[in-house]
C-alpha cells in the first residue's frame, strides 16, 4: 500500500505484536536536525529487524529500548534478556533510559542493571553497579529510590546469597566458611564483591574449582585462605597475588605440585603454611627455603624425604617444621 504510514507485523494472536509508526520520520522544522536523523535511524532499524521476523531483533541499544515500552510480554522479557548481554555498552543507554520515562519503565531499567551487576563479567558489573549509583542520585524520584534500595540490597544480601549456595552463615563475623554443600560453582563468589571486609575464607570439602578463586581480587585484605580437600590445583597461586596481606596459607589434600609451590616465593607476609597430604616432593625445598618469614610449616603426608627436611630446617632455622619423618 502506497499511501501506508505503518508497519505491523504480527506472527500470531499470542506472539508480540509490533508496530512502527513511520511519522516518526517526519522532519520537524522546530527540532534540532540530529533528533530527527536520531529517529530516522531508529526508524529504519526496526523495519529492518521486522523484516527478519518478530524475534530475530538486531542488537541495537535504542531498538531494544523501544522493546522495553511494547504492550507484550514477552517482547519486553526479551529485550531485557537482549540488553542484559550486550554488556556496559547498554549501560548508559539504560540510564538515560530509567531516568527520562514513565515509572513502569524506569523500574524495568533498574531491574536490567541489577541483573547485570550480578553478572560474573568484571566489566559489566562494575558498569552496571556505576549506573545503579549514578540513578541512586538521579532527580526521577522512581528510578532513584528502586537503583537506592538495590545498590543497599546487594550488599546486605550478599551474605544470604552465600548461604543459599552453601556457606555458613556470617554471623557478624569477617570469616566466610564454604562446605560439601556448596553450590555456587565458579561464579557464587562473585558476592564477595559485596563483602569487601572478609579477612577469613575457608573451603571446607567445597566442591571449589580454581577459577572460582579469582573472586579473591574482591577482598584484597584478606589474611587467611584454608582449603581442606578440595579439588584445587597449582592454578590457586595465580590467584593468591590479589591477597598480598596473606598471613596464613592452608592448603591441606588439594592437588598441588611442587611447580606450583615455586610461586609462593613472592608471598614475604606468610607465616603459617600447611600444605599437608598433597603430592609436594624434595623438589620443593628450595622454594618453599625461600619464605624466611615463616613460623610454621607443615609437611605432613607429602613425598618429602627426611633429608629433605633437613635441608628445609636449615634453609628455615628460626621456623617449625612439621612433617612425617625425622628432622635433624
Amino acid at each position: 500500500m502506497c499511501g501506508a504510514t505503518s508497519a505491523t507485523t504480527c506472527s500470531d494472536p499470542d506472539g508480540p505484536c509490533l508496530q512502527t509508526d513511520l511519522r516518526w520520520a517526519k522532519l520537524d522544522p522546530m527540532g534540532p536536525l540530529d533528533q530527527y536523523l536520531r529517529r530516522l535511524a531508529l526508524t529504519l532499524a526496526v523495519i529492518a529487524s521486522l523484516a527478519a521476523g518478530p524475534i530475530a531483533w538486531a542488537n541495537s541499544v535504542d531498538v531494544l529500548l523501544t522493546h522495553l515500552e511494547s504492550g507484550s510480554y514477552a517482547s519486553r522479557e526479551s529485550a531485557s534478556a537482549e540488553l542484559a548481554k550486550l554488556g556496559p555498552s547498554a549501560v548508559p543507554a539504560l540510564v538515560e533510559f530509567a531516568q527520562r520515562n514513565s515509572p513502569e519503565a524506569s523500574l524495568r531499567g533498574v531491574a536490567i542493571l541489577r541483573a547485570m551487576c550480578l553478572s560474573p563479567d568484571d566489566a559489566t558489573s562494575q558498569a552496571a553497579e556505576t549506573g545503579l549509583r549514578q540513578l541512586a542520585e538521579s532527580v526521577n524520584r522512581v528510578a532513584s529510590l528502586a537503583a537506592s534500595d538495590i545498590v543497599m540490597s546487594l550488599a546486605s544480601g550478599a551474605g544470604a546469597r552465600l548461604e543459599q549456595l552453601g556457606c555458613k552463615p556470617l554471623a557478624g563475623q569477617p570469616v566466610l566458611t564454604l562446605t560439601s554443600r556448596w553450590h555456587g560453582g565458579r561464579d557464587g563468589l562473585v558476592n564477595l564483591r559485596w563483602l569487601p571486609g572478609i579477612r577469613i575464607l575457608r573451603v571446607e570439602r567445597a566442591p571449589l574449582e580454581d577459577e572460582a578463586l579469582a573472586h579473591l581480587r574482591w577482598v584484597p585484605e584478606l589474611t587467611e585462605l584454608v582449603i581442606r580437600d578440595a579439588p584445587i590445583t597449582d592454578r590457586v597461586f595465580e590467584h593468591l597475588r590479589h591477597v598480598p596481606r596473606l598471613r596464613g596459607l592452608y592448603l591441606n589434600g588439594t592437588r598441588i605440585t611442587d611447580a606450583g609451590v615455586a610461586q609462593l616465593a613472592q608471598h614475604e607476609s606468610l607465616r603459617w603454611l600447611e600444605l599437608r597430604h598433597t603430592s609436594l616432593t624434595d623438589a620443593s625445598v628450595e622454594s618453599l627455603g625461600k619464605l624466611k618469614g615463616l613460623k610454621v610449616i607443615d609437611i605432613v603426608g607429602t613425598k618429602i624425604s627426611a633429608d629433605g627436611v633437613k635441608r628445609l630446617s636449615k634453609l628455615l632455622p628460626a621456623t617449625s617444621v612439621c612433617s612425617s619423618v625425622d628432622g635433624p
